[in-house]
Formats: structure tokens, sequence, C-alpha cells
């Protein structure tokens, strides 16, 4: 039994690839080639085992149906494993493949934000072994002339 999920990405694939190709979509999800209309089972078979990949594929992120990124994946994903399946065109299968898992790739690498800055300053490496800058002690001199050794946060301004 199909997922709702598949039920949905199904229907999408169908509004999606209608006209021209919806001929080829007949003849993906049919056995033979005398079928007339598109068997939703296999397709909808189809969009669940691209959602499942889908999943696996982009390291744990949820598809959601209604996002339009996610949707493209889906889609291509679904026609992966339609060919796939069939096994019709090695050419076509191996398109779609790779056009599914790199879209998948790049939904999983959005997933992590990296760091940015508008900052002027330029980064300075510290030396592997020692306390960060703000953590060493620092030699001053009190108002009498005393030289006395603190850690930076008791001289410095805040």
């Amino acid at each position: 039994m199909p997922s709702a999920a598949a039920v949905i990405l199904a229907t999408e694939v169908q509004t999606r690839l209608g006209g021209s190709t919806a001929t080829r979509l007949v003849q993906l999800t049919n056995d033979n080639n005398t079928g007339t209309t598109i068997n939703t089972t296999v397709l909808q078979s189809a969009a669940d085992d691209a959602l499942g990949e889908f999943r696996v594929t982009t390291g744990g992120i949820e598809p959601d149906v209604t996002l339009t990124a996610h949707l493209m994946a889906l889609v291509t994903g679904t026609l992966f494993y339609l060919e796939f399946y069939k096994g019709r065109d090695a050419g076509m299968i191996s398109f779609h493949k790779k056009d599914f898992f790199n879209k998948c790739r790049s939904l999983s690498e959005m997933k992590f934000i990296l760091a940015s800055s508008n900052s002027v300053l330029s980064q300075s490496d510290e030396k592997s072994g020692t306390r960060p800058d703000m953590d060493r002690k620092a030699t001053v001199f009190t108002t009498g002339g005393r030289r006395t050794t603190l850690p930076r946060k008791y001289w410095e301004d805040d």
C-alpha cells in the first residue's frame, strides 16, 4: 500500500508529464505496449521508492511534496525508478539516476548552513598546543612599578 505522499507524488508526476510525454508514462507503467492508461499502482510504487531513496540520499531529510525543490528531485526519482524497473533505455536510466542523485545531494548540502561574515578582519591561526590568546597570561605593570602576571581578563577593559 503506497503512502499518502507517494499518491500525491504520483499525481504530480502525471501533471508534470502530461501532454506528449503522457504516452511514455503509459508505456513505463504497463508490462506490455498495449496499455492505454497509466497504471497508477506501478507509478505509486515507483514514487514510494523515490521517497525512500530521497530520505537516505539526503541524510534523513523528510521529503515534502509541497516544496518545489523536493518535488523536482522526487519527480526525477520516480522517472528513474520507472525506467529502471522497465529496463528499457540504459541512457535514460543513467540520465535520470544522475539527475536524481545530484538533486538529492544538493538538497542535503543546503541542510548545513556554512558560516559567513562580512568582517574586514582576517582570522589568524593559533599555535597548536597553546591556550587561545584571550586565556594566556600577560605581564602587566601596576601603579607602584611592580610587575605581575595576570590572566588577560583582569587587565583588559571590557
